[in-house]
């Protein structure tokens, strides 16, 4: 039995204007969706949502104020309802994972066809998660654990020697923080992959982003 969706009720949100009324006047061409308006800038886009009802927001990532990672978060928190997929230039493993952490369905990048965005709408509507093809062999270039609580799975200690080392921090700065050698800091990372089963450093970064215990900058 053929399940019917509801009307796609779309709220664009990008920090260059050309580029939005450009996308807006793509979608309006070539896709069956309702533009309800524009959003310029995190700010706004979070009273847009307000003010239109949208049941999609199309998201860029570097806005004005808050970015399109922290307005998703915020939208799904008041609109858990609202399907929201990611617009970027961004290719970075660590930013789309981040996308889909806060809550977004979807990452597309702006230099899509027009085709893939229909597609990616047509995924959301039917409750699915779209990414880009180009960037799923980014995103699956090495193997992920399952979600679970890091706290059931890693030690306090193991969860401090994580997020330092996630978080940028040179072995010589986490080795002091910690007030342990550096030596002491290189065999905790190593033992923290393998009890993981993370094989390097990004998907060990990757890992501390799905799981919370870091967070992008805005």
């Amino acid at each position: 039995m053929a399940h019917a969706f509801a009307p796609v009720r779309l709220l664009l949100v990008d920090d260059h204007k050309i580029l939005l009324d450009g996308m807006t006047a793509m979608i309006r061409k070539n896709l069956d969706c309702e533009i309800l308006g524009q959003a310029l800038s995190g700010e706004e886009a979070l009273a847009q949502v307000e003010r239109l009802q949208p049941n999609l927001v199309l998201m860029d990532i570097n806005l004005p104020g808050i970015n399109g990672l922290e307005a998703t978060k915020r939208i799904l928190q008041r609109w858990p309802h609202i399907k929201v997929i990611m617009v970027s230039m961004h290719e970075e493993r660590q930013i789309i994972a981040q996308s889909f952490q806060v809550g977004a369905k979807g990452y597309l990048m702006k230099t899509c066809p027009m085709e893939e965005f229909r597609l990616a709408i047509q995924a959301v509507q039917q409750g699915n998660c779209y990414l880009t093809p180009s960037l799923t062999g980014l995103m699956l270039g090495g193997h992920l654990p399952p979600p679970d609580q890091v706290k059931d799975r890693l030690s306090p200690k193991e969860v401090e020697v994580l997020r330092l080392v996630t978080s940028g921090h040179s072995n010589k700065d986490t080795a002091l923080q910690l007030g342990v050698s550096e030596k002491t800091v290189e065999n905790r990372r190593l033992a923290l992959m393998k009890k993981l089963g993370l094989n390097n450093l990004a998907l060990l970064t990757k890992y501390a982003i799905r799981q919370g215990i870091i967070e992008l900058d805005p």
